[in-house]
């Protein structure tokens, strides 16, 4: 008699396979706990984490120097990751109380923690630099559009 039943899906996977989804989970949850409580996962810090760890949803916000005054409007961005290990995202950006929606693509390889990634939305297209903490529970960047009208404005995100 089996007292703990496990869901058929358990019957066709075999230990590793589990014990892979396993550890994978555990991982995850692990770095989004550590950017959470602050706790420190000290053998992560001394080398550079896989571009997969920037995946999550971060709050944060842009600065727009192209309304009167300097705007700073709040962003969500949210990065994925594609099977061939292209980091892509999306953003929500709140701007005089209406929302829009954009789209992040990455080009080139991650290094020392920066990432490059193409913005596109319904104001055009551009770059955007990401440089994340030792942990990828943030990142601090600048992005600017193609018409060279908006040049290194500030956008930051803090994972959530």
């Amino acid at each position: 008699m089996n007292v703990f039943p496990l869901p058929p899906i358990f019957d066709r996977l075999k230990f590793g396979h589990l014990l892979s989804l396993f550890f994978a989970i555990s991982l995850a949850a692990g770095y989004v706990l550590h950017c959470v409580d602050g706790s420190a996962l000290q053998h992560h810090r001394h080398r550079t984490p896989p571009p997969g760890l920037m995946v999550g949803t971060y709050q944060g916000s842009l600065m727009e120097g192209g309304c009167a005054g300097m705007c700073n409007d709040p962003v969500v961005t949210k990065f994925s990751r594609l099977p061939n290990g292209t980091v892509i995202g999306e953003y929500e950006v709140q701007e005089a109380g209406k929302k829009y929606s954009g789209h992040l693509v990455q080009h080139g390889a991650l290094r020392d923690h920066a990432a490059t990634f193409d913005w596109t939305d319904h104001f055009g297209h551009g770059a955007l630099e990401l440089k994340f903490d030792d942990d990828y529970c943030s990142f601090d960047g600048k992005w600017s559009n193609s018409e060279g009208t908006m040049m290194d404005e500030p956008w930051n995100g803090r994972r959530r």
